[in-house]
């Protein structure tokens, strides 16, 4: 699959990515087993997250969003792959270029999944994430939350 992966901020993003992306998260929510409550800002534009925008064409078919919480550490908020892109491999590539180009700076980074988005949790692990701790009946519809998290390699 020929798909371009970059960096962007929340202050350089264009509005037609904006409205790509929002898209995108909708489309995923529908899609999910684990459906969030309604929130306000899914993009995290007001919170000075980054995005990794992974396109095809003109067309954004995944994003990964993140933060950076402390000095060395970072947050991820968000992945999100379109429905007709899901199995080629671009999850795998959002994490690859998380890990080299993001997290060099960095030592660790942490994200929380439910236990019932099974396919994330599988996603994470193939990427050398490691489970720290789980909250109990933390979601809603009484799925665990796991936090994860990896440390770059010194």
């Amino acid at each position: 699959m020929l798909s371009k992966t970059y960096l962007s901020s929340h202050k350089s993003l264009s509005r037609f990515e904006q409205k790509q992306l929002l898209k995108l998260f909708k489309q995923n929510q529908l899609l999910s087993d684990y459906k969030q409550g309604e929130i306000k800002d899914p993009l995290f534009l007001k919170s000075q997250a980054f995005y990794i925008l992974s396109k095809q064409e003109d067309n954004i078919c995944a994003y990964l969003i993140y933060k950076e919480t402390q000095a060395d550490h970072i947050e991820i908020w968000q992945l999100a792959v379109g429905h007709k892109y899901w199995g080629l491999g671009i999850a795998d590539e959002l994490m690859k270029y998380f890990y080299t180009k993001v997290l060099q700076s960095k030592q660790a980074a942490s994200l929380e999944v439910s236990t019932s988005n099974r396919r994330a949790v599988e996603l994470y692990e193939r990427n050398h994430w490691s489970i720290m701790r789980r909250r109990n009946s933390y979601y809603a519809d009484a799925s665990d939350a796991l936090i994860m998290g990896i440390k770059k390699a010194l």
